[in-house]
């Protein structure tokens, strides 16, 4: 039996995990056995159909498939995601190249401030950011990223994240949250951020202005030996203080090697849990706001994500490296 828990274990460990919520949350998904912590393991990471997934672990250990007992294990995984031991911390090498790759991603931002214009389609967006990844000797990251078919994510006004660029052209009043990947030698830099297009009300500024500032509530709470859920506690405090929500499906992460790592990282929660943060780990921080309710309606084509009412959305982030003493931003100039 031990062995058969290890094994499990040893599997989920290569597949990451969410940091949940809360305690009760936590116990809600024990009691749904594998196939309900599955659902919501994937359905929030998005690495895989939870099909895919599902039919792998089945594969891997059929006797266990929905067996309400396998709380005994996954008691195990939650202890094992409050630790360290599925975070890879980046040597000094690994973060050289994941600077040059954060210094190909906010070259892409610093363009992205000139040619957003009203009249530029979002397919003339891509293309734009695709070139100036490839000619600086990177590659976007996000291309086939898990079947997603363009080289950065364009969200326009209530779209949240994950939109497909288009031939659909941007109109005075809009905002577009565009979210840019490069990978450089194998390792990544992921930024996402927002932007006025022409003349936009003072209540989309003010969008804009807190989520922003969401994201460097969080970033206050980095340095070593704190908890990983301190900078989602500081976000979630920050964007309700000020009057917004956020959706709870989708979370910063852990970077490297992969676009998504362990771990993942809320814009919600109770402080003080989770694992503690080492110098040498990166992690993509990005929050997202709404104008209205935190619920998201996923589009027909699989990926775009909308406010279930409507209301306009932000999102931004910094790929960030933890040092002695705080943090650096990777994906800034």
């Amino acid at each position: 039996m031990d062995n058969l828990k290890n094994k499990m274990v040893e599997w989920f460990e290569c597949h990451p995990m969410v940091l949940l919520e809360n305690e009760a949350r936590e116990n809600q998904i024990l009691n749904k056995g594998v196939k309900g912590i599955m659902e919501i393991r994937f359905k929030r990471n998005g690495a895989a159909t939870i099909r895919e997934m599902a039919n792998e672990f089945k594969k891997q250990f059929p006797q266990w498939w929905g067996h309400q007992t396998i709380g005994t294990v996954i008691h195990h995984l939650i202890d094992f995601k409050k630790s360290n031991s599925m975070i890879i911390t980046k040597d000094d090498r690994e973060i050289e190249l994941m600077t040059e790759a954060g210094r190909i991603v906010a070259l892409v931002h610093e363009k992205l401030k000139e040619v957003i214009v009203p009249g530029i389609t979002t397919n003339e967006i891509d293309q734009i950011c695709d070139k100036i990844i490839r000619e600086h000797g990177a590659t976007p990251s996000f291309l086939h990223l898990y079947g997603f078919p363009n080289s950065v994510c364009t969200s326009i006004n209530e779209v949240v994240v994950h939109g497909i660029p288009s031939n659909r052209k941007l109109k005075d009043g809009d905002i577009i949250s565009v979210d840019v990947g490069a990978c450089y030698k194998g390792y990544h830099g992921d930024s996402a951020w927002t932007y006025a297009v022409g003349n936009v009300s003072n209540e989309t500024k003010r969008l804009m202005n807190v989520c922003e500032g969401a994201l460097f509530a969080g970033l206050e709470q980095v340095k070593p030996g704190v908890r990983l859920s301190d900078i989602s506690h500081a976000i979630e405090e920050y964007l309700t203080k000020n009057g917004c929500t956020t959706p709870r499906d989708y979370t910063g992460h852990g970077i490297g090697t992969n676009v998504h790592e362990d771990p993942a990282v809320p814009n919600y929660g109770a402080p003080g849990r989770g694992p503690r943060l080492k110098k040498g780990m990166c992690l993509a921080i990005e929050p997202m706001a709404h104008l209205g309710a935190k619920e998201t309606v996923t589009l027909d084509d699989g990926w775009t994500v909308i406010t279930k009412d409507h209301s306009l959305a932000a999102h931004y982030e910094h790929t960030i490296v933890i040092t002695d003493d705080g943090y650096r931003i990777l994906t800034k100039l």
